[in-house]
């Protein structure tokens, strides 16, 4: 997941706006951890953006 590149947001403020913990934000962002596909959307809505352009299938 890359939102590192929408420096207004901070991870508190992402996880409050999305319904799950900071830590499960940065695990997202990290990549040790995929979202459910509600987080997902609901990450995708905040940003402005589509899903393929917060994250990637990778096989």
């Amino acid at each position: 997941m890359v939102i590192t590149d929408h420096s207004l947001f901070v991870w508190p403020g992402i996880a409050q706006a999305v319904g799950v913990s900071r830590q499960a934000i940065n695990a997202i962002e990290t990549g040790k951890f995929n979202p459910s596909l509600e987080t997902a959307f609901r990450l995708s809505k905040l940003f402005g953006v589509a899903i393929e352009e917060i994250f990637e299938l990778v096989h």
